[in-house]
């Protein structure tokens, strides 16, 4: 029997494994290679169903340079539902309703599950008043989840305009019977899911509408009156049992309603944590305004301030809206939205004398001392001798109480401008606050003299 040489075995052995783990390597090597291929092949694939970019030329830089960042985004991960859905939203976010629409439909595509896509086309169908596509996307939408009370009461009003009054009713009666429905943030920033009235009162109002149309009046005024019950500042239940008690006959009771919905806010739409979720896309400052004034009314604070904060990051340039926030932001007591507001509006009315002291004026009256001696300031850049700005900083000094200050800062206008009436009423005004009521008078008096029709 021939002899086995150890040693030789022992190299075959190894080169056989040398062999093997190259193999090994290289088919691994390939499988990378082929999977890498894959991906690149799928990437460009997915890509290729993304919109492009519309016409910015017209928008503004934050805008563009936002809509530039999201499709970069979405373009690094065609395959993800939620990646072209976000994208969709940003799109629909800023009235791009045809870029938008594409988004969602390949969305779908990549997620049959998720409903969100489907909801966010029908809001764009209600938007440009198609009500047959909002119906058909709605019922897939309460298909997929029976708990989107939103999802029913958006079916409900889309059945009630096309008349399908039992169909309507059901809907609106599916949201009395559901739970409040709340959602999370795509974005960072936390929903409110709050509204001026919650859903359930809309539905209630609606079913009480659609018994009207139907004729059925008594049921409509049962319904009605049982809503202002639980809902005593509803004015849109007011309204609408107005239109039932004069449908019934009863002009007092009709015009009593009628005029007590007058003491509420007029209509504030229903509270949709879904479409908040979208706004958040958006950099659209009128817009975006218009939401934040139904926050202020809803009495949303909280999230009339997340609303503040993205107008600020959007930087609009409009002069009215830019005063509204300002103004708006004073009565909320944002500090940090005054002060990037406050100046804004001094860039944009650098030069603008009247509606600066204008707006200190109201700055003043607000206790908000701080911008408004900014303004102030500005006021005397553009004109030195605005007695306007003197004056108003006068009441600055006497509201905070610094009356020497004030009074020697007026004797020191007096003496530049001795002929001044007004100048000499704001010297009264603080010599009474300090009980000086001799000398007050006497200033009264000149200014009387120099201007005898004047109001003190």
């Amino acid at each position: 029997m021939k002899k086995t040489n150890p040693k030789k075995k022992s190299k075959t052995e190894k080169l056989n494994k040398k062999v093997s783990f190259a193999a090994f390597v290289l088919s691994m090597a390939f499988i990378a290679m082929i999977w890498i291929v894959y991906s690149l092949f799928s990437n460009w694939k997915n890509a290729l169903y993304i919109p492009g970019i519309p016409d910015l030329s017209n928008q503004p830089e934050v805008l563009q340079n936002y809509i530039q960042e999201m499709h970069s985004a979405a373009l690094e991960d065609p395959g993800s539902d939620r990646s072209v859905g976000r994208l969709g939203m940003v799109f629909h976010a800023n009235f791009f309703y045809e870029e938008a629409e594409q988004c969602y439909l390949r969305a779908v595509q990549l997620n049959h599950t998720e409903w969100r896509w489907l909801y966010n086309m029908a809001l764009i169908s209600e938007e440009l008043g198609d009500v047959q596509s909002t119906m058909v996307n709605l019922k897939k939408v309460v298909e997929m989840n029976p708990a989107i009370g939103q999802a029913w009461f958006r079916l409900g009003t889309a059945c009630l305009k096309q008349n399908a009054y039992e169909d309507a009713l059901y809907a609106f009666q599916t949201v009395l019977a559901k739970e409040p429905f709340t959602v999370s943030a795509t974005s960072n920033i936390p929903l409110s899911n709050k509204g001026a009235f919650p859903l359930k009162a809309y539905a209630s109002l609606n079913i009480g509408r659609t018994e009207f149309e139907q004729g059925k009046h008594d049921e409509a005024r049962r319904t009605l009156t049982a809503l202002i019950t639980s809902h005593p500042t509803f004015g849109s239940a007011y309204r609408l049992l107005g239109q039932v008690f004069l449908a019934l006959g009863d002009q007092d009771k009709a015009d009593y309603y009628v005029l007590r919905a007058g003491d509420f806010e007029s209509y504030i739409p229903p509270p949709d944590a879904i479409y908040d979720d979208l706004i958040l896309y958006s950099r659209k400052p009128d817009f975006l305004i218009k939401q934040f004034q139904i926050a202020v009314r809803s009495q949303n604070t909280d999230w009339a301030f997340a609303l503040n904060r993205l107008l600020m990051e959007c930087k609009p340039e409009s002069k009215d809206i830019v005063t509204e926030l300002l103004k708006f932001s004073v009565d909320l007591q944002q500090k940090e939205a005054v002060a990037a507001y406050g100046d804004r509006f001094s860039k944009l009315f650098r030069s603008d004398e009247n509606r600066l002291l204008e707006m200190t004026r109201f700055l003043i009256l607000r206790e908000e001392y701080d911008p408004a001696l900014l303004l102030i300031k500005q006021i005397r850049a553009v004109n030195p001798g605005s007695v306007g700005a003197h004056l108003e900083y006068v009441s600055i000094l006497r509201n905070r109480k610094e009356y020497e200050k004030a009074e020697a800062y007026c004797n020191n206008l007096i003496t530049t401008v001795p002929h001044n009436p007004y100048i000499k009423i704001g010297l009264a005004r603080v010599l009474i606050e300090q009980g000086k009521y001799n000398e007050a008078a006497e200033q009264l008096s000149l200014a009387a003299k120099i201007n005898p029709g004047i109001d003190a």
